[in-house]
């Protein structure tokens, strides 16, 4: 049911696709709006933290603090890959800049009051892996048409 997030926390607990994530973003810079990195709490290590923020004055130790979408692109021009971290806001503002989305769908029915946008039509499915756990999951690459 696309659901990411409710009451500011995320409704499971998966550590095999956190590890996942994890390894796919280390090295890399990864975008989060202001209020998913504070409910994250701290920069995420081995990462170039940008958090995005209509908060003129916003300050937080360890990222690049950014007010617009634009000006996070910019503050990662000649980098290969910018991670886009959520919450729902900024998912919704950067589905249609990506090129590849990552996503693991829980499989299971969770109250929500955070989505992920719907998977724009450019986009085919490019793999998919069914993780047989608790609860289960399917991480799927999608990779933009063309």
């Amino acid at each position: 049911n696309r659901v990411i997030g409710y009451n500011k926390a995320i409704p499971w607990n998966i550590p095999s696709d956190q590890k996942r994530f994890r390894a796919i973003t280390m090295g890399h810079s990864i975008l989060f709006g202001r209020v998913t990195y504070e409910i994250i709490g701290r920069p995420l290590p081995g990462r170039r933290n940008i958090v995005l923020t209509r908060q003129e004055h916003y300050q937080a130790p360890g990222v690049v603090v950014v007010h617009s979408l634009e000006e996070a692109v910019s503050a990662c021009a000649g980098e290969e890959e910018l991670f886009i971290g959520g919450g729902g806001m900024v998912f919704e503002e950067t589905v249609d800049l990506a090129d590849r989305i990552y996503l693991s769908v829980i499989h299971g029915v969770y109250q929500g009051d955070s989505f992920f946008p719907v998977i724009p039509g450019s986009f085919r499915e490019a793999s998919r892996e069914e993780i047989k756990e608790t609860p289960p999951y399917s991480f799927i690459q999608y990779v933009r048409k063309g």
